[in-house]
């Protein structure tokens, strides 16, 4: 069964906001598992664009960021979904980034006052495991401050990759979700990404707008960013 998110006519403006960016690992280890990754965020976004004769009742927006330890490819939000397929074939390579590519998302994403604030990671590392060909800081020493720029900023994360302690305080973010899995292989993810369908078009939103937090916790002066 594929994703399905609720649909009714409504008027314009009872839309319920989400800006969704996606924050993917593209690092060299997860060639054996990324299409299935691809497959799965394909069908979200096929549920997204279906409406009911082309409206929803959610006022969405998608974005990418597909990262390596070295070179991070980004996409804001918008309703350009040919774009956004076309960016989700890049091909793997390096290790990963994963805290700096969050930090990034949550500082650079054109995020809208009022909309659902969501970033879907995609991993298949812990965060003590990135980084680790150029044998850089893997994140650990920022990421308490991190997680304080993403409750600060009103993001909510939605994380599937191994089990980690570092990751696992995601979960102390407001309206946050850490889904562990071992390896990717066998993993049904369109049965994992219902919920998110479920949260997007329940317009869970927080009470009130806060501004985003625009300093950055990590230095990313030394990765290639390619924006899209």
């Amino acid at each position: 069964m594929g994703l399905q998110i609720k649909q009714t006519r409504l008027k314009n403006d009872d839309s319920k906001k989400a800006d969704i960016m996606f924050c993917i690992d593209n690092s060299g280890s997860m060639e054996e598992c990324i299409q299935g990754v691809r497959d799965t965020v394909n069908e979200f976004v096929n549920a997204l664009e279906s409406g009911v004769d082309g409206q929803s009742e959610v006022d969405w927006r998608i974005g990418l960021i597909s990262y390596s330890d070295d070179k991070f490819v980004f996409q804001d939000l918008s309703k350009d979904t040919a774009r956004f397929r076309s960016l989700l074939k890049r091909r793997v390579e390096g290790d990963e980034f994963t805290p700096g590519a969050i930090d990034y998302t949550i500082t650079h994403a054109s995020w809208r006052p009022g909309a659902q604030h969501i970033i879907v990671v995609f991993t298949d590392e812990k965060l003590e495991e990135g980084r680790s060909r150029r044998n850089r800081d893997n994140g650990a020493a920022g990421f308490g401050e991190l997680l304080h720029k993403i409750t600060s900023s009103h993001v909510q994360i939605i994380y599937y990759g191994p089990q980690c302690e570092h990751y696992r305080r995601f979960q102390m973010c407001p309206k946050s979700e850490v889904n562990f899995m071992d390896s990717f292989a066998g993993v049904d993810f369109t049965r994992l990404m219902m919920r998110m369908a479920l949260t997007v078009s329940s317009g869970n939103s927080f009470d009130n707008d806060v501004a985003v937090v625009k300093n950055m916790v990590y230095d990313l002066s030394d990765i290639d960013i390619d924006w899209n």
